[in-house]
């Protein structure tokens, strides 16, 4: 019994790092999940996941040797993380609503195809006052992820970058 609830509060702690910490590390890195059925996936079960990991940290937590006030502390206090964790994925719910699209590509890098400065068109539908051009550089991380950055034109060292050719 012992190994299993151990084994469960690992498994707890491994998804609460994937769920919760992955999106924090990569929103400081600017990146973004290309693959989108991988992101939908992610979106729609993190909302009984987190809540679920909270949970099975209980098996090492809650310990028969603990006093009965410390188990009842320990379990208000994850109730109570858990309900927290939900309402702070439950705003992630607005992340959605924006998205991009690319409307050209102004620039190929020469030793890097993947890595492209683009022109693109950034909305947020409902929730703006309208679409903005903005340009961008998207590169390309570990095969799954685009990190997308602003980037100035004027500043780029053209000797990189050369524009594709037009397309007719």
């Amino acid at each position: 019994m012992r190994r299993l609830s151990t084994a469960l509060f690992i498994l707890g702690i491994v998804l609460l790092i994937l769920w919760v910490g992955v999106p924090f590390i990569a929103d400081m890195f600017d990146l973004v999940l290309t693959d989108q059925r991988l992101s939908g996936i992610y979106h729609n079960t993190r909302y009984f996941i987190v809540p679920g990991a909270f949970l099975l940290t209980l098996f090492v937590t809650l310990r028969k040797s603990t006093t009965e006030l410390a188990k009842w502390r320990t379990i208000f206090l994850t109730v109570i993380a858990a309900s927290l964790s939900v309402l702070i994925f439950m705003a992630g719910f607005f992340d959605g609503l924006c998205g991009s699209s690319a409307k050209q590509v102004l620039f190929i890098n020469r030793q890097k195809p993947s890595s492209k400065v683009l022109l693109r068109e950034y909305d947020c539908g409902a929730a703006s006052a309208g679409s903005q051009m903005e340009i961008v550089r998207v590169d390309t991380v570990f095969g799954i992820f685009i990190r997308v950055r602003k980037v100035d034109t004027t500043k780029l060292e053209l000797d990189n970058w050369v524009r594709p050719p037009a397309v007719e």
